[in-house]
């Protein structure tokens, strides 16, 4: 008999879990001159969990070992944090054991980054986005500032194909389809939403944002395989059918600003994020069931674009408070339909889950620490104008590992156990 499976859907719909995190690693660039250029804009784990990828303006894509972070830091205690209390509106209590602080010197320690990256891949372009191709493959996809997308052999550090459709406007999200690999999606400043086949050069299909502004992010379900969403500066978050891309089959508009992000939660949930310093968790079976047919009408360049009519759709439930009015700051769920991670301006990691709208945790990166490949002094790594700029969620059997960065390319490793 096969032995249970600890994220089953049904167990969380019926009790909620408390969770335990603990720190395992920090990374950094632990040469001062170079960190000002090492905000990291982008984090994906492969899809065995066992390696992640990071990219941003230092123009490479580095590629880590879960594992072998782990067994690095194994003989230094770290700290073990405690989620929220909602009574003493309390987080970030630590246990008589420090788990990633060093104890002589009370400074948490530091990897070095590059040294303990398994493969360094140099970009030719700022690096906006990344993402692992699905399946047991050494393709890493990423979009750039420059408009390009770019597929990676990570083994052979080389190139396998780039991509020009987005004339020059940077490639805010990329994502690619679980259901059908070779098929990609990137989301660009120019306004659209391209989608890539690996058996074709050119776009084999396009999404144009009903505004015309920037689509900031762009996500195929991975339950539905016709179905994409995408997030866009006006505010509105939209799922589309990608055998009719002409027109939304749902538009939701409840942001007061650009949203940022969205991510699919489970089957028929998204969470998408804002700067208006709010996340969004929706139910689209909710939203089906009230929402009217659309107008179509034919706009003056021959496409057709969607004229969505008033619809009073409401949130399930909001999430806000973090800040973050400015900068792109991460946005991750995991599959279990539980835990939601993003970023904030005040440089923390906040955690909430789905049925509660205060975070179960906020995580402060650090401000200095101690280089352990170093005997020097404990230089700061943080400035004062810090924000998290990246989050990704990965199921390790057990527990969840998270991995998070900062605009100072600093990298934080948690783990997550339930109960």
């Amino acid at each position: 008999m096969a032995p249970p499976n600890p994220w089953n859907a049904s167990d969380h719909q019926e009790k909620e879990h408390k969770w335990r995190f603990r720190q395992v690693a920090y990374l950094s660039c632990t040469t001062p001159s170079l960190r000002a250029s090492d905000v990291i804009g982008s984090i994906d784990h492969n899809e065995s969990g066992k390696l992640f990828a990071s990219g941003g303006i230092a123009r490479k894509i580095r590629i880590c070992s879960y594992a072998a972070l782990v067994d690095a830091t194994e003989s230094y205690p770290f700290d073990e944090l405690e989620d929220w209390d909602e009574e003493t509106n309390n987080s970030n209590k630590r246990c008589k054991e420090r788990h990633g602080v060093d104890i002589n010197n009370e400074q948490p320690v530091l990897l070095d980054h590059d040294s303990n990256s398994l493969a360094i891949i140099c970009t030719p372009a700022k690096l906006s986005s990344l993402k692992w191709k699905p399946g047991l493959t050494s393709t890493i996809g990423c979009g750039d500032c420059d408009g390009t997308v770019t597929e990676w052999d990570v083994d052979q550090r080389l190139p396998i194909c780039e991509r020009y459709g987005h004339d020059g406007h940077r490639v805010y999200s990329l994502d690619y389809s679980s259901s059908l690999p070779s098929l990609a999606a990137s989301a660009s400043g120019d306004g659209t939403v391209r989608l890539w086949s690996s058996n074709s050069d050119t776009c084999i299909g396009l999404i144009k944002s009903i505004s015309g502004k920037s689509v900031c992010s762009a996500e195929f379900s991975k339950h539905h395989q016709n179905l994409i969403a995408i997030a866009s500066a006006d505010g509105k978050v939209c799922t589309y059918d990608l055998r009719s891309l002409n027109a939304p089959l749902l538009s939701l508009k409840d942001h007061s600003r650009a949203a940022s992000y969205v991510r699919w939660m489970g089957t028929n949930k998204l969470v998408s994020a804002s700067i208006d310093s709010s996340l969004k968790l929706w139910d689209i079976t909710t939203c089906s069931q009230s929402r009217r047919e659309p107008e179509l009408s034919e706009a003056t360049t021959g496409c057709y674009l969607h004229k969505a009519l008033q619809q009073d759709i409401i949130p399930e439930r909001t999430f806000n408070s973090h800040i973050n009015v400015k900068n792109f700051v991460g946005l991750s769920v995991t599959e279990a339909q539980d835990l939601i991670a993003c970023g904030s301006e005040t440089d923390e990691v906040f955690i909430y889950q789905q049925s509660k709208c205060k975070p179960i945790l906020q995580m402060k990166f650090p401000k200095s620490g101690r280089i352990i490949e170093s005997k020097s002094a404990k230089p700061p790594f943080s400035s004062q104008s810090s924000f998290v700029s990246s989050v990704s969620w990965q199921d390790q059997g057990d527990h969840y590992s998270l991995v998070a960065a900062n605009s100072d390319g600093v990298v934080q490793v948690v783990q997550a156990f339930p109960g």
